[in-house]
């Protein structure tokens, strides 16, 4: 599944949002099955376990927007970068080490 990652900055009261996620190419897939996730198996009876990963790719895809929002910050000081929880943490984190101030919060509608 293809989800969009975007960088929201602002200088004075302009804000500029951009797209900061990666691109559709077969480089950056990550997993979409696992156990009783696609028919004919598939009973909605049973808990789904989607498989994550792989790593690697996992990887590659934070380092990608990692890159995009070190350019992207260039001319900003403040911005929010809004992505899926999977990748909350360990993109906090090479976030960090790129240098920037980093917070993280979680949003779950109740």
């Amino acid at each position: 599944m293809w989800t969009e990652n975007y960088l929201v900055s602002s200088k004075g009261t302009e804000l500029k949002w951009k797209n900061v996620g990666t691109p559709k190419e077969k480089r950056f897939e990550t997993c979409a099955y696992g156990l009783n996730t696609d028919p004919p198996t598939y009973d909605p009876k049973k808990p789904m376990l989607q498989e994550y990963g792989p790593l690697d790719v996992h990887e590659l895809r934070e380092r990608y927007m990692v890159d995009r929002i070190k350019e992207s910050m260039e001319p900003f000081n403040v911005g929010l970068f809004i992505v899926g929880l999977a990748h909350l943490h360990s993109t906090l984190s090479k976030l960090k080490t790129a240098g920037f101030e980093v917070r993280g919060y979680s949003w779950v509608e109740q």
